[in-house]
């Protein structure tokens, strides 16, 4: 179950400027931590119940996370299956641990721009790594009424991404991570922090192995005991880099760091705990790159307009299968995580695969921004264009590529030669324009009339296509045909023949 530290004044006014420097501080940075035990194995691909993730070193084996809350983390691999015979030992992912923190840095940046994220191994045997991400939530509190609606939202955001984090609300960064690791109160300002950070075990600060034992020898177990004693002699015996983290915890030096930027290209890779066969079965793992490609692109306020995927396969035969690559575009710009879910199950059902698949990578890199967003509450035509792009994917994927087409002009001014068949995912659209214009639809060969119909509007002349072998003097114009039909047609000026060339709609 996640957690969320008690409140207490951070939901009173932040104080006003000029109060001293400690509050100008605590007024202009407040930070979130979201501490996350559970990554290891919330990063991997539908792990069994009876699932734990280990690390080792050497021949000693432990868990790092586990869905079995009987089984404490740190504990070693041995003795856990002495109480659970049938337990599923898995080895850690340390880059799908590193792409799941990117994906919840990009979930973050829909409640500020102020973003880090952090592994701090274990140095010792039996440790466990942590997994912490910050965000600067100071100027956030009031566009989203306040600390525990916006702790509410962040919650939702990360468990819609399968991931649960206790949280932690301080001035300062390391603060915020220890009081978040702790689970307890919120704190507002620098003045509140010494009175939060004395209660604190040690255990939950980032300090090194030695020091920690250190510490523990000395008969110290709270963090307000180490707080408390001298300066001068604390440093001699811990180091500097020690010393340097404490302030950073209190406030009484900065914490410069740089923060996360989504980057220019998104790649994702999926190991599957088992093999897989069907295209079916690959809906899960799609379904959820998709949804981090999804929010990686509303970090990034753009679209996209062409993926790729890549199906690693098992060795079969005694063959080793290259990678299936499959390619798919959209008409138009898009992060929309349901219509790329379906574009891509279309292609996969269409696509055979030589060998049963043991990963999946996602891959995208040409984006654009999406279709602007609907102004007119009864505006209803970018709603439309969107459904009739979003049919047009799915008739690619289902059909392919070659099947579909979209007229587009051409630099001719022969009507029957001003357009071309492009293809329907063609990225350079002309930008020819019509000089007038022109019926909405074109006869195959024009139709000699046999007397001059009535005239509707000016003449316009065509003289072209000398150097090609397709000469057409031709003087067009609307005229009125039977039953109130419009029509176009023109007098070919080589025989003086009248032709119908076109209708309106």
């Amino acid at each position: 179950m996640n957690r969320r530290p008690p409140t207490s004044s951070i939901d009173a006014p932040l104080p006003r400027a000029g109060e001293g420097i400690c509050r100008k501080v605590a007024a202009a940075s407040l930070w979130l931590a979201a501490h996350l035990p559970r990554l290891p194995l919330e990063a991997l691909l539908q792990p069994p119940a009876n699932a734990a993730v280990t690390d080792s070193r050497g021949s000693r084996r432990w868990i790092i996370a586990t869905a079995d809350n009987t089984l404490a983390a740190g504990l070693d691999l041995g003795l856990a299956r002495v109480r659970r015979p049938a337990l599923l030992a898995l080895e850690r992912q340390p880059l799908r641990e590193r792409q799941s923190l990117e994906t919840l840095a990009c979930a973050a940046y829909g409640f500020g721009d102020r973003i880090s994220f952090r592994v701090d191994e274990a140095g010792h045997d039996f440790g466990l790594p942590r997994f912490t991400l910050w965000l600067e939530i100071g100027a956030s509190l009031k566009l989203f009424g306040g600390l525990q609606t916006l702790l509410d939202k962040i919650d939702r955001e990360f468990a819609a991404l399968g991931h649960s984090a206790s949280f932690g609300v301080a001035p300062t960064l390391e603060a915020a991570a220890a009081i978040a690791r702790a689970n307890t109160r919120a704190v507002a300002t620098l003045e509140e922090l010494p009175d939060a950070l004395a209660g604190l075990p040690l255990s939950v600060l980032t300090l090194p192995t030695d020091v920690l034992n250190l510490l523990a020898d000395s008969g110290l177990t709270h963090t307000g005991e180490v707080l408390a004693l001298p300066r001068d002699a604390l440093g001699k015996r811990v180091g500097q880099a020690t010393m340097n983290y404490l302030d950073r915890l209190t406030g009484a030096a900065t914490d410069a760091r740089r923060w996360y930027r989504p980057p220019a290209r998104f790649a994702r890779r999926l190991n599957f705990l088992d093999e897989i066969e069907d295209s079916e079965r690959l809906a899960f793992p799609l379904r959820r790159l998709l949804g981090e490609l999804a929010c990686y692109l509303r970090a990034r306020a753009t679209g996209v307009q062409r993926l790729r995927l890549e199906l690693a396969h098992v060795r079969a035969d005694g063959v080793d299968h290259p990678p299936t690559a499959i390619e798919f575009n959209f008409s138009a710009a898009t992060r929309d995580e349901a219509l790329m879910l379906r574009v891509a199950r279309e292609k996969l059902a269409r696509a055979t695969m030589p060998a049963p698949a043991r990963s999946l990578t996602l891959l995208a890199e040409h984006f654009a921004v999406p279709t602007s967003s609907q102004h007119d509450l009864f505006d209803t035509r970018m709603h439309t264009d969107e459904e009739a792009a979003a049919v047009i994917d799915r008739l690619s994927a289902r059909l392919g590529e070659q099947a579909l087409w979209r007229p587009q002009c051409v630099e001719d001014h022969r009507p029957e030669r001003a357009w071309r068949a492009a293809a329907v995912y063609e990225v350079t659209p002309s930008t020819t324009t019509l000089p007038r214009a022109r019926p909405n639809f074109l006869l195959r060969r024009p139709q000699r009339l046999q007397r001059p119909p009535p005239i509707v509007g000016d003449v316009e002349r065509i003289e072209s296509g000398w150097w090609d072998g397709a000469d057409a003097r031709r003087d067009y114009f609307v005229c009125e045909l039977e039953r109130g039909t419009r029509g176009w047609a023109y007098v070919d000026r080589r025989d003086g023949q009248i032709y119908l060339h076109g209708l309106w709609a």
